[in-house]
């Protein structure tokens, strides 16, 4: 069962943390999710993969978003590490396609219809291959000390956000990404992954 309530006041104690000590648990809480996501990924069969939730997506599209959500954040990590302040996935932009073609939405909700019709007739091994690898690929970047250090997120612009309706936070946008990553694969598509974040 997940304790949405005790994630997000676990990030909020966590984003008033000092950076190098924020790094540390949110390094933590990221490997701690993606264990937990990766296992639940893994434990889904091809018929359970196939079934459709409340919204009309199959659960295999559910995860196909996940991943391409993660892939995306990989692509805005490469960014950061290149020393951009503001990586160009806020302003949906920037996305590489597997051909190497660039590719910009309008927004969240086309990146989402985009990959909803495109992943539709893709097979499930091919979903869950894509999400283990993005989402390991992802939490490595973030936590690995040498790469994406706490002092390059901080160089990074200042945003303001709000998570869960009611936890507004000002910090860069580097820790913005990492935080929104660890929630959608935590808490955001729990009752789709059959996985959540548990304290």
């Amino acid at each position: 069962m997940t304790d949405r309530a005790g994630f997000y006041q676990g990030i909020a104690e966590i984003a008033a943390l000092p950076p190098q000590q924020r790094h540390g648990r949110l390094a933590e809480l990221h490997a701690d999710v993606v264990a937990g996501y990766c296992a639940a990924v893994q434990a889904i069969s091809p018929a359970a993969a196939a079934r459709t939730g409340p919204d009309g997506r199959s659960v295999a599209q559910v995860i196909g978003h996940i991943a391409e959500w993660d892939r995306y954040s990989i692509l805005a990590a490469g960014e950061m590490l290149a020393g951009v302040t503001w990586p160009r996935i806020m302003v949906s932009a920037g996305f590489i396609e597997r051909d190497g073609a660039e590719r910009k939405f309008k927004g969240v909700h086309d990146f989402n219809a985009y990959h909803a019709e495109r992943q539709a007739s893709l097979p499930w091994e091919q979903i869950r291959d894509l999400a283990l690898r993005s989402a390991t690929a992802l939490q490595v970047l973030f936590a690995h000390p040498a790469l994406l250090t706490p002092e390059l997120l901080e160089q990074t612009m200042s945003y303001q956000f709000t998570l869960a309706s009611s936890l507004t936070l000002t910090m860069p946008v580097g820790w913005y990404l990492w935080i929104v990553t660890i929630e959608h694969e935590a808490v955001e598509h729990v009752d789709e992954v059959g996985w959540g974040y548990s304290g």
